[in-house]
């Protein structure tokens, strides 16, 4: 390690410095919300770490054991993390996994034409090709959740495809004096953008907490049909007398006299003033994701969980109305899973009776 040239010494240990950061806050993250995604995620960087070392110690076996190490954690720590979502993986993904064992022969072939086969191109021509595939359909899986975390998930998908398919030219050139600037180079790039997005990802509300009903409100019960329910206003306003001291979560334009125990966004295009929690009629995906927290929260003290969409038309001024039966369908869906109840208000004059039929049916209204 220290016969490198200075600028490779420096790309090396920067991202030894970001992988122990990594480990270091992912780690802490995993000790305040016990999430054993957060754990294995933590001890994939470090695994990354104890790859760069001994790459610099020119210990081969060694560092082709930390990078298939590291990808088969980071892939496990993404299957636990949809588990921890309730997010079911698709079948279909995990079929296009079974291209791996014919593509490492392949792989194989090719890397014996060019280098021939011994014991190095063996160890470590399999071992970055496994963590390579590995890393590529981890970034697939997580992309499932992409509507729950937005970018953040987003970013983390592409950067691990990425990774993985930078690691599988290592073993063609690993030995070419012009290969290492690039290849060091660009795994630099990646660990950088990496790191800094999986911190971001741990330490956001979203992960480490979910979504949290009030002490005084958890567990308590109220006759309300769990599903659908499509009401008007003269209706509403009874249902609002009704659950004014339930722990709902409501999404409304009349912000005036709302029950004090509810949680409720005021859905608005202006921007956020003071202390009052605002959401962009655009911004379905973010009214889901807060749907999301809060129905897993009362799943998770027994609560009885309450959502309530007061601006329907609002909704469809400012999105397509096959963005917003595509919206409302993803919410229905999520409510059912976890037995709670929607109560859309709509009137059928304001909406048409186009939009009032397909509201109907799709919801089961």
């Amino acid at each position: 390690m220290l016969g490198m040239p200075v600028y490779i010494l420096a790309e090396v240990l920067l991202v030894m410095t970001l992988d122990l950061l990594a480990f270091v806050f992912v780690f802490r993250a995993y000790l305040k919300t016990r999430r054993k995604s957060a754990l294995v995620f933590s001890f994939a960087w470090l695994s990354d770490f104890l790859t760069i070392l001994f790459a610099g110690f020119n210990m081969y076996v060694l560092n082709s054991f930390f990078i298939a190490l590291f990808g088969a954690l980071i892939t496990y720590g993404i299957l636990i993390f949809l588990e921890e979502e309730k997010e079911t993986l698709p079948l279909t993904q995990v079929q296009k996994a079974t291209v791996l064992p014919p593509l490492f022969v392949i792989y194989l072939v090719l890397l014996k034409n060019y280098a021939g086969i011994n014991e190095w191109t063996l160890i470590v021509g399999g071992s970055w090709f496994l963590a390579g595939g590995f890393l590529i359909f981890a970034g697939i899986f997580l992309r499932n959740l992409v509507n729950i975390y937005e970018k953040s998930v987003r970013y983390l998908y592409y950067g691990f495809v990425l990774f993985g398919l930078h690691l599988l030219p290592y073993p063609f050139f690993a030995r070419e004096e012009w290969y290492a600037p690039i290849g060091l180079t660009a795994s630099t790039v990646l660990i950088v953008f990496l790191t800094t997005t999986m911190i971001r990802l741990v330490l956001s509300p979203r992960f480490t907490k979910l979504y949290e009903i009030p002490a005084e409100l958890k567990a308590r019960k109220i006759d309300l049909k769990p599903g659908v329910l499509i009401v008007n206003q003269n209706e509403y306003k009874q249902l609002e007398l009704k659950l004014k001291d339930m722990p709902v979560l409501a999404f409304l334009r009349n912000i005036t006299n709302v029950p004090e125990k509810w949680e409720y966004f005021f859905v608005t295009t202006v921007t956020k003033d003071g202390s009052q929690k605002v959401v962009s009629p655009t911004d379905l995906a973010k009214i889901t994701e807060l749907t999301y927290r809060y129905l897993k929260a009362a799943a998770d003290t027994n609560t009885p969980g309450i959502v309530i969409i007061d601006c329907l038309e609002y909704l469809l001024v400012y999105n397509e109305p096959t963005s917003v039966m595509k919206f409302l369908t993803k919410l229905r869906d999520l409510i059912l899973v976890h037995k709670a109840t929607l109560i859309l208000v709509a009137e059928k004059s304001a909406l048409g009776d186009k939009n009032w039929a397909l509201l109907t049916k799709l919801l089961g209204g």
